[in-house]
């Protein structure tokens, strides 16, 4: 069965619903609100993105909190949603006043907030003076944010905008989880039961490989999943990879139920590694492999992600190939037709080629999904995000291990 679909990946229960006056998009700039930053963060810890162990730790060895007021404190930020410590209300005077002489909490800023014809609404966020971008794709069912793991990309996959823009940083925990709290502090997504949150899933597909920043990708992980917080449940979150071979393993292992989705974009080693330039270093026979290694751990279907490019991975033997390559474990195909962007030097395949490729899938037994595309007049679909922070070299390190 063929199905065509706008959603990203896997299941959510929420609705979205957009103001009817916004016709095309919109741009505007942050607030004072937004930002939640003041004159003292230089000086102060920020909260979002500490541990819930080690927040813990600080706040009852060094401040005298007892295990209780840390729970309420870890309540007060992610469930709740508060940015400002004299709201938490259940804290004497004294606790909070300890609270914002030692620790502040933000976000980070607003610069752009963009929403598409569609409903799709692209968020261009600052931290430490480089922007990411996220996005928000709102559903009847469901309300996906595509958060993002680095500033730039360590890989250049040739398809991707975000490929063109060389790596600046890894995320810290903070700012990845930061880009959650964001979104829900914009929609004001705080304080409902699971059933009535607008943003129910995260999908790990905006700018950067996650694995390539795993320590700080896992740690906003389990912040993200932790049941008297945010309360992301794991089945509803799904990391994306290019292909980092020796970290898919450890991603199933450190967090049973959650997903995986591959970049694939190819089923032989030589149009991949041209257009896939990971696949150099770990080739498709090492990637398929893990994939199967990874199945062991978790009973979830793994996404293969598969652009469509004309006439370079889109033939009836490249989708026989692709049959034969991920026979041995479970998945789901997800056929992503081509979202140009300035400069692309490529072509979305043909509509009728699209569906002659899933058609040779579907036959082959393999359930397959076609993505609908969905932010394209804001540069939000898959593969179009890029900002314009670059690296500087004299304050910056060079590129980093995947566990830094």
């Amino acid at each position: 069965m063929i199905r065509y679909c706008s959603r990203l990946l896997y299941s959510g229960c929420s609705s979205f619903s957009t103001t009817a006056a916004v016709a095309a998009s919109t741009t505007t700039t942050a607030t004072a609100t937004e930002t939640a930053t003041d004159t003292k963060t230089k000086d102060t810890k920020n909260m979002v993105g500490i541990s819930k162990e080690e927040l813990n730790r600080q706040l009852t060895e060094n401040h005298q909190f007892q295990p209780y007021r840390v729970n309420q404190v870890w309540s007060w930020l992610y469930n709740k949603g508060q940015r400002t410590f004299d709201n938490f209300s259940n804290l004497s005077n004294v606790q909070r006043d300890t609270l914002n002489k030692h620790y502040h909490i933000d976000y980070g800023t607003v610069e752009k907030d963009q929403l598409s014809v569609d409903g799709t609404r692209k968020m261009l966020i600052g931290y430490a003076g480089q922007e990411v971008e996220s996005v928000f794709i709102p559903e009847a069912r469901r309300g996906t944010l595509c958060v993002s793991s680095q500033v730039g990309c360590t890989f250049g996959c040739t398809f991707c905008f975000t490929g063109t823009q060389k790596l600046v940083r890894n995320l810290t925990a903070g700012e990845i989880v930061g880009q959650v709290m964001m979104a829900r502090s914009l929609m004001n997504d705080f304080g409902h039961t699971t059933e009535k949150r607008l943003l129910s899933n995260v999908v790990f597909m905006g700018q950067g490989e996650p694995l390539y920043n795993y320590r700080n990708v896992s740690a906003a992980l389990r912040i993200l999943t932790d049941p008297s917080g945010l309360s992301l449940s794991k089945s509803r979150i799904t990391v994306s990879t290019s292909g980092v071979v020796p970290l898919i393993s450890r991603l199933g292992q450190d967090f049973p139920g959650i997903g995986l989705a591959i970049s694939l974009h190819a089923s032989n080693n030589k149009t991949r590694s041209e257009i896939v330039p990971i696949n150099q270093q770990w080739p498709i026979e090492e990637l398929m492999q893990a994939c199967r290694d990874f199945s062991t751990l978790n009973t979830n279907k793994i996404t293969i992600e598969y652009v469509m490019l004309r006439g370079v991975n889109d033939s009836d033997e490249d989708a026989i190939q692709l049959a034969k390559l991920i026979s041995t474990f479970p998945s789901l195909v997800n056929l992503i037709p081509f979202n140009s962007w300035p400069g692309a030097p490529y072509q979305c395949s043909t509509t009728e080629q699209i569906k002659r490729f899933a058609a040779v899938l579907d036959r082959a037994g393999l359930k397959v999904t076609v993505r609908q595309p969905r932010g394209r007049d804001i540069l939000a679909a898959c593969g179009q995000l890029k900002t314009e922070s670059v690296k500087i070299k004299k304050t910056l390190p060079g590129p980093p291990s995947p566990l830094d």
